[in-house]
């Protein structure tokens, strides 16, 4: 810490405190396996606020991808008129599936609540990436939902 002070760095009160501390907050989301290594799941900025419940993509991705006939899936937050944000999502089906979006609805019902439950999904070929190789979800919520949910 004292090394970044002196390389003239400035922190807020709270970022400095967490530093002195060994902690230095960046706004990952993660979370220690059973070995102790940091497993990065998302962004503190890629959560979405339905109705005060706070959803991490992550979570519901990982439930979608459980579903025999999904290959891969991104899931992203869309304007809500009622709850602010609403859970959407693009999935790429497996080469021999045939979804069938309620099914998909109901798979991830029967593991999560029901305000993490896709309001839209779209079926595409490939998940979009940045140039990083990551998902830029805040792109995928201007580019692929429709105007009206």
């Amino acid at each position: 810490m004292d090394r970044l002070r002196a390389a003239g760095c400035v922190f807020a009160e709270e970022e400095a405190e967490l530093l002195d501390s060994g902690w230095l907050p960046t706004g990952d989301l993660g979370s220690l396996d059973t070995d102790g290594n940091l497993r990065v799941h998302g962004r503190i900025k890629e959560m979405i606020n339905c109705g005060g419940e706070k959803i991490t993509p992550f979570e519901v991705e990982e439930v979608l991808r459980t579903h025999a006939g999904i290959e891969d899936a991104a899931v992203f937050g869309v304007p809500d008129p009622t709850f602010g944000e609403a859970v959407a999502c693009l999935v790429v089906p497996r080469t021999s599936a045939r979804l069938d979006v309620v099914k998909v609805r109901t798979h991830v019902l029967e593991r999560l609540a029901p305000v993490k439950c896709p309001k839209w999904i779209r079926l595409v070929t490939a998940i979009p990436v940045g140039p990083s190789g990551k998902v830029v979800r805040r792109r995928l919520a201007e580019e692929f939902v429709p105007e009206q949910l």
